[in-house]
C-alpha cells in the first residue's frame, strides 16, 4: 500500500499493473518499517515525476484538451484517436493508457458513466482548461517552455556543470550547456523567441489583473512608464487600457520587438537595458 504513485503510473502505462499486484501477493516479502517504505515511495515519486511532465507535454502537442472542449462533452480514447488522428487501434489503446495516467495526475477527469463499448469517458478539469488555446488563461506556452529540450537538457547537465569548474556566478548552467544565454538562442531561432514571449505573456496575464485592481493607486500620479524587458507588450497594454492617461513604452531587444505584434497605446522600442533606458516617470521591472 506504500508503493509510490509514480510506480503505479509506470505499470498502468505499460499495462503491467495487474501482473505486478499478483506477483506482490504471491511473493512473501519481509515486512519493512513503515518509515522506510514511505521513504522508498517518496524517492520513486521524485525520480519518476518526469513521466507526468512529459505526458502533459504530449497532451498539449496532441491538442487533447481542445478536442474535448470542441465537442462540448467528454470523449473516449477511441473518439480522441479519430481526431488526432492515431494510426492504429493499438495506438488508440496506448492513448487510453496515457489518458489514465493524466487522470491520475489530475489533468483530466474520468467520467463514472461508461459507454456501450465499456470505454471510459475523459473530461476536462480546471487544470486542462488552462491548456485551451482560446482560454482566458492559457498556460500551454509556459508549460512547453519549461519542458523544452533547451531547458530540460540544462538541468540534466547540472552535476557536470558543478564539477567542471564553470559553476561560478558569472556563468549560468544554461550557458555551460549551450554555450550562450537563452536570449541569444532566442535571437537566432524565431520559434524559441515566439515560445518564450508567449510564455512570459501568459504568466503576466495571471498577475496583472490583480495588480491593476488592487494596486491601482500606484499608477495614478504616473504620466509615463517604460516596461523594461516587456516582451510583446502584454503588461504595458494592460496598464494602458486601465490607465489611459499613462504613456506606456516597452523596451526589449530588437529581435523581440521586431517579432511582436503592435499593441494599441504602447510604443515599442528596440534596445539594450544595459546601455540605456528611455526616460519615464516609472520604470517597470519584473
Amino acid at each position: 500500500r506504500y508503493i509510490g504513485h509514480s510506480v503505479n503510473s509506470i505499470l498502468v502505462c505499460l499495462g503491467l499493473f495487474p501482473s505486478f499486484l499478483r506477483a506482490m501477493e504471491e511473493k512473501n516479502v519481509q515486512e519493512r518499517p513503515v518509515d522506510q517504505q514511505m521513504a522508498e515511495a517518496h524517492l520513486e515519486t521524485l525520480s519518476c515525476s518526469y513521466q507526468k511532465s512529459y505526458s502533459l507535454k504530449a497532451a498539449i502537442k496532441l491538442g487533447i484538451a481542445d478536442i474535448i472542449h470542441g465537442h462540448g462533452q467528454p470523449l473516449t480514447a477511441s473518439q480522441l484517436a479519430t481526431e488526432i488522428p492515431i494510426n492504429s487501434s493499438a495506438d488508440a489503446s496506448c492513448l487510453d493508457r496515457l489518458m489514465r495516467l493524466l487522470v491520475h495526475a489530475g489533468v483530466f477527469a474520468e467520467e463514472k458513466k461508461k459507454t456501450g463499448t465499456g470505454e471510459v469517458l475523459y473530461a476536462l478539469t480546471p487544470v486542462s482548461r488552462l491548456l485551451l488555446r482560446e482560454g482566458q488563461h492559457n498556460l500551454s506556452a509556459l508549460t512547453m517552455l519549461s519542458l523544452h529540450p533547451l531547458i530540460v537538457s540544462t538541468w540534466d547537465n547540472l552535476a557536470a556543470w558543478l564539477q567542471s569548474g564553470e559553476g561560478n556566478w558569472h556563468r549560468t548552467a544554461f550557458e555551460a550547456k549551450h554555450g550562450e544565454p537563452l536570449w541569444v538562442k532566442a535571437s537566432l531561432d524565431p520559434k524559441i523567441n515566439k515560445l518564450f514571449n508567449e510564455a512570459m505573456s501568459s504568466m503576466c496575464k495571471l498577475f496583472m489583473g490583480c495588480m491593476v485592481e488592487r494596486c491601482g493607486e500606484v499608477f495614478k500620479e504616473v504620466s509615463s512608464l517604460v516596461d523594461v524587458g516587456g516582451g510583446n507588450g502584454t503588461v504595458a497594454s494592460i496598464i494602458a487600457d486601465a490607465f489611459p492617461h499613462i504613456k506606456c513604452m516597452v523596451l526589449d531587444l530588437p529581435h523581440v520587438v521586431a517579432a511582436s505584434p503592435p499593441q494599441p497605446n504602447v510604443v515599442a522600442i528596440g534596445g539594450d537595458m544595459f546601455e540605456s533606458v528611455p526616460p519615464a516617470d516609472a520604470v517597470l521591472i519584473k
